[in-house]
């Protein structure tokens, strides 16, 4: 009789254990990710044992390491005996977690256990080491979906950015070609300019138009030659050069745009020595910044100030150059990523993302610094610096 009745109360035992144990496997596999996964584990154990701290390990077994799936621990070599069951090593106890072959994909180290483990633990964490670890291959298994999703849609935007570029590539080529069309009929028009203020017979009220006529021509052809000297092609060739006219040539470019757009700029230049650079490539990171603030004070919808100034800086025998805008600014969450490739806070489609990568690459072949600044009543300030004497 008495055999009977501790046979129904083991049995009785073991509904109840293997209930928790359903209700602990769809716990764990309710866990949306690692991280998650570990936290639920290890609030189920609790409540079976009594221990201070606990960590879910994933095996790399590739480099036989434990990976801590959180990052708060170093990784540890890998156990031999780790498949033969829950094992104590000094203050803490390794509880494998194994996948259907019964090949283990993961341990869960409890540290500081209250009292030693008896028969019933270990028979409830034996159990429970199987769908921990199916658990972890199906975590596991979603996050490398994830990551796969995330390489996807990154993939597909590089397509879409060099897309971009190369219908951006097609337009400067044919507005290239459409500027030397215009440069050829302004020739024509300032040679005739200029042979007609040399008529005896113009009376003064013509020679009024033809002198306006003549300061327009030259106006255009400025512009045309800007261009032409901006897009033309960079042989990396340095000569000491005029960076302070190379801002004035700069801002003309995009002067028009800036009337449009009710924009004004403001120009503070400072006596700067002649530097050893390439002028032209200067000048593209000083047109790419410009064209950054206009856009942002654009975004903001309102009439802006763009200030551009440059110094001498003696302590460290630089040029420094800042252009200021007074728009909406840079998210903080931006700011680390300003400079990274194909990285843009402008809507898709609006930018490449290139533009400020390939500004601190030029900045750095001249041996120089570029960076971003909070201005002090908002909007963005974007710098660079040129020394003087530049490291080859």
């Amino acid at each position: 009789m008495q055999h009977s009745a501790a046979a129904s109360l083991e049995c009785s035992d073991d509904v109840r254990l293997f209930k928790r144990l359903l209700e602990y496997t769809e716990r764990l596999n309710s866990a949306q990710d690692l991280s998650s996964l570990a936290r639920s584990a290890i609030q189920i154990i609790r409540g079976e044992l009594d221990f201070e701290s606990g960590v879910l390990f994933v095996i790399d077994p590739e480099e036989r390491l434990l990976r801590s799936l959180d990052g708060s621990q170093a990784p540890l070599p890998l156990d031999a005996g780790v498949e033969s069951g829950a094992a104590e090593r000094g203050e803490a106890i390794d509880i494998p977690a194994v996948n259907a072959k019964r090949t283990p994909v993961g341990v869960l180290r409890l540290v500081n256990l209250a009292r030693p483990l008896t028969r019933e633990h270990r028979r409830f964490l034996s159990l429970l080491s199987a769908p921990l670890g199916l658990a972890i291959e199906r975590a596991w298994f979603c996050r490398l979906l994830e990551e796969r999703r995330r390489m996807d849609l990154e993939i597909r935007r590089l397509q879409d950015d060099l897309a971009q570029m190369e219908k951006l590539s097609l337009i400067g080529v044919l507005t290239s070609g459409l500027v030397h069309e215009v440069k050829n009929p302004l020739t024509i028009l300032m040679a005739h300019s200029e042979m007609l203020k040399n008529e005896t017979s113009l009376s003064p009220d013509l020679a009024r138009r033809l002198a306006i006529i003549d300061f327009a021509a030259h106006r255009a052809m400025e512009v045309v030659n800007n261009f032409l000297n901006f897009s033309s092609r960079d042989d990396a060739a340095r000569a000491p050069a005029d960076v302070n006219e190379a801002i004035l040539k700069t801002v003309e470019l995009v002067a028009h745009d800036c009337r449009v757009h009710n924009i004004r700029v403001e120009k503070k230049l400072g006596d700067l020595p002649h530097l050893m650079v390439n002028i032209g490539q200067i000048q593209q990171v000083l047109l790419n910044l410009l064209k950054n603030a206009m856009d942002s004070i654009r975004d903001a919808k309102r009439p802006g100030t763009i200030t551009v100034s440059s110094q001498f800086r003696s302590a460290s025998n630089a040029a420094r150059v800042e252009i200021k805008d007074d728009g909406p600014g840079v998210p903080a969450e931006s700011r680390p990523r300003l400079f990274t490739p194909f990285f843009t806070t402008k809507p898709s489609g609006a930018g490449t993302g290139l533009g400020l990568s390939v500004c601190r690459r030029l900045i750095e072949m001249h041996g120089g610094r570029i960076g971003f600044e909070e201005g002090d009543a908002g909007g963005a300030i974007f710098w660079f610096e040129i020394p003087a004497a530049p490291q080859l």
